[in-house]
C-alpha cells in the first residue's frame, strides 16, 4: 500500500496489487478503483519485477480458457490479473518486449535508478555498518 500512495502522488490512476497479500489481491485492487470512478477503460498490467519470469507469463498476464477458471468470483484468485480485468469489462494492455511481458528494468527510467542504486551500493552498506556496528 506504501507503493501505490507513493505512486498515486505521481498520478492518482496508479493502482499495486500482489499475487499473495491479503487485502492487496486483484479483487481489492478493483474495488479500490472502483471507489475512485474507475469503473471502465484502460488498464496497464506491469509486473513489479525486474526480469518477468512465470509470475509474470502466468498469474499477470495468461490469456485464454488456462487462466480463466470460473466465472468472475470475487474469491477467486486462480484467474490471472489479465483476464480478470478483461470480463470485469477493463480493456487490459500487458506492456510487451518481443512476446514476453515487459520487466521493470527495461524501462529505461528505471533502469538508471537501479544502476545508480548499485553504483552506492560500497557506501551504503558501509553506512549500514557504521549505524549497526558488529559487537
Amino acid at each position: 500500500m506504501q507503493l501505490e500512495e507513493a505512486l498515486q502522488q505521481l498520478n492518482p490512476n496508479y493502482f499495486v496489487g500482489t499475487v499473495d497479500m491479503a487485502g492487496n489481491l486483484k479483487m481489492d485492487v478493483l474495488e479500490r478503483m472502483r471507489a475512485k470512478g474507475l469503473k471502465d477503460g484502460k488498464v496497464y498490467l506491469h509486473a513489479l519485477m525486474s526480469i518477468a519470469g512465470d509470475h509474470a507469463h502466468n498469474d499477470m498476464a495468461g490469456e485464454g480458457d488456462d487462466y480463466w477458471a470460473h466465472p468472475m468470483d470475487p474469491g477467486n484468485e486462480e484467474n490471472s490479473w489479465f483476464e480478470f480485468f478483461t470480463h470485469a469489462g477493463y480493456e487490459t494492455i500487458v506492456p510487451v518486449v518481443g512476446k514476453h511481458p515487459q520487466g521493470l528494468l527495461e524501462l529505461s527510467g528505471i533502469l538508471n535508478v537501479w544502476i545508480g542504486h548499485t553504483k552506492n551500493a560500497e557506501f551504503l552498506e558501509d553506512a549500514y555498518h557504521s549505524m549497526y556496528p558488529e559487537e
